[in-house]
């Protein structure tokens, strides 16, 4: 983001993928908050059952934001 231009309020995870979503870094900027809070989750969570369904979230939602990131930034950097 900086290499863009933008330094500014990169102050936190959410700024970061506020602005990542308004340069159209990534397409989906709710499933990246989730990402982030999903997370921030785990590193607390004694839960067997929300850490089942983080994992899900992770193979099936939050890999393929990653490879579409991983995707732009080999085009565009």
């Amino acid at each position: 983001m900086e290499y863009n231009g933008y330094s500014d309020n990169i102050a936190s995870p959410r700024a970061i993928i506020q602005l990542a979503y308004q340069a159209k870094v990534i397409n989906n900027g709710d499933t990246w908050i989730n990402m982030m809070l999903d997370r921030n989750a785990l590193s607390h969570l004694y839960d067997e059952e929300k850490s089942r369904e983080i994992y899900e979230n992770v193979k099936n939602i939050y890999l393929n934001e990653l490879n579409e990131l991983k995707e732009f930034l080999e085009k565009n950097i």
